[in-house]
């Protein structure tokens, strides 16, 4: 068979693809209808402003929109574009070619040190949005920062995903320094021209957000978590209007989702196709080859260049299938099962219906937040049991606005319980005091509470869910 045949959608023609995402896209109404000037005027200097909404609402789309990005800069090229991979920094340059382009390492030495000292000539000076990885991003600002003055407005697209990095570091620094606490070990990673995620974090709040010109939107589906990291400059421009967080028609629960497949409840003669994420190159092996057993033609796909420890496994076939995914937002035909990490966590969707069954190898908010990456609403997600009350929160988003995560004093808190209320866990009762909040929920939710800012009055949190304590793992 021709690798063209391999290839081949199981559509009979790329137009019934087109009438897919038509239909898909019918269903849903996109943020470039439903945001409203005046919730535009909201993106100001000074903030971490975000822009939360639901996978698929467009997001993307309306970040490029001129109505954001003329409107907060002088022209395309004093605009900044920040997203995790290579893949997607790719993609996004090729959705808008013709008001963005790709900054790679190589311009390091181009379009950087001729802005940053002034050398270019017309001809030489991109007049596009610099799409970058943040990773590059925060290369530059170690260098230097003056040439910021060049800059109006940075769009950090998907921003939550930093937050598994910022932990990743805390771990790290915690087996060197175990006597420290959080706090004090993001301290210690700020200091001086360090590449932790702390540092960039501290780098972007010193010489962005605290000098005040420059605007940042921050876009997610599943911000609340990592905005704790940027506590004190948070803005939410939508004020909670778009709560809707799964696409799934039903939920079930599992114990473990490789037990679960090894069952055979799951296999290639039940008709069903899963798509699984799993944070884990190391997992998506394992599950790979336990899938493989039960005779599924199995594709996995990670990053393949941004991980050198494994590179030893990606095949030219898993190359051209990615390139093929991400051309059509089609699985290619052969393939029954696939098994995937952020690769395809962020930024990309599909439309190829055979995939009806999503299963999550994680219990975490953001990664149960992002895994199913579908244009069409997939029949089942599955979640591991563990996951359950988080599950409930989540669904339950309208009674835990994002402003709950941010330090709030006595009276801020009582005011926000009457304007945005929480509910108890039957839904049934409206919770009016913090106390109550705090006893309702408890034992699923940690909450923080401690004296803040210069008059050092007590102010109190949703800090995040119990069982997502990753600096402790």
């Amino acid at each position: 068979m021709s690798e063209e045949n391999l290839l081949a959608p199981q559509h009979n023609d790329l137009q019934s693809i087109g009438l897919s995402i038509v239909a898909a896209a019918a269903q849903r109404r996109f943020l470039t209808q439903l945001v409203t000037l005046e919730e535009l005027d909201r993106i100001q200097p000074g903030y971490f402003n975000i822009l939360a909404a639901p996978r698929g609402r467009g997001k993307t789309t309306l970040a490029f929109d001129d109505e954001i990005l003329l409107k907060f800069s002088r022209a395309y090229k004093h605009i900044i574009y920040l997203i995790h991979t290579r893949a997607n920094r790719d993609g996004i340059v090729a959705a808008h070619p013709d008001k963005a382009a790709a900054f790679t390492d190589a311009e390091v030495n181009g379009w950087f040190t001729k802005r940053h000292k002034r050398m270019w000539s017309v001809e030489e000076d991109s007049e596009k949005v610099q799409v970058m990885c943040y990773q590059t991003f925060a290369a530059l600002l170690r260098k230097d920062i003056d040439w910021l003055d060049d800059i109006d407005l940075i769009i950090w697209d998907e921003f939550d995903d930093v937050e598994q990095y910022y932990w990743n570091d805390i771990k790290r620094a915690k087996k060197e320094f175990p006597d420290l606490d959080s706090e004090r070990l993001a301290s210690l990673l700020q200091e001086g021209k360090h590449t932790s995620v702390p540092a960039f974090i501290y780098n972007i709040q010193t010489h962005i957000l605290e000098p005040g010109r420059i605007r940042l939107l921050a876009v997610s589906a599943t911000p609340e978590s990592a905005a704790v990291l940027f506590s004190g400059y948070v803005n939410y421009i939508l004020n909670g209007r778009l709560d809707e967080i799964f696409d799934a028609k039903n939920t079930v629960y599992v114990e473990n989702v490789a037990k679960y497949i090894a069952s055979d409840i799951v296999t290639p003669q039940t008709n069903i196709c899963p798509w699984i994420f799993t944070p884990h190159i190391n997992d998506i092996l394992r599950l790979a080859e336990l899938c493989k057993s039960k005779g599924f033609k199995v594709l996995t796909v990670w990053s393949f260049d941004n991980n050198s420890d494994w590179r030893a496994y990606v095949t030219e076939e898993m190359r051209n299938a990615e390139l093929y995914m991400r051309d059509t937002h089609m699985v290619p035909a052969q393939y029954d099962c696939v098994i995937t990490n952020q690769a395809f966590g962020r930024g990309f969707d599909i439309i190829d219906e055979r995939f009806q069954d999503w299963f999550c190898d994680s219990k975490y908010y953001s990664d149960i937040g992002q895994f199913i990456r579908a244009r069409y609403r997939p029949n089942n997600q599955y979640l591991l049991t563990e996951t359950k009350g988080l599950i409930e929160f989540v669904r339950a988003e309208g009674h835990f606005p994002a402003e709950y995560y941010i330090w709030h004093t006595k009276d801020e808190i009582n005011q926000l319980l009457l304007e945005k209320p929480i509910y108890s866990k039957d839904y049934t009762t409206q919770l009016k005091t913090w106390n109550q909040v705090v006893k309702q929920w408890g034992d699923e939710l940690i909450f923080e509470s401690g004296a803040k800012g210069k008059a050092r009055r007590m102010q109190y949190r949703i800090a995040g869910v119990k069982e997502a304590d990753k600096a402790a793992e």
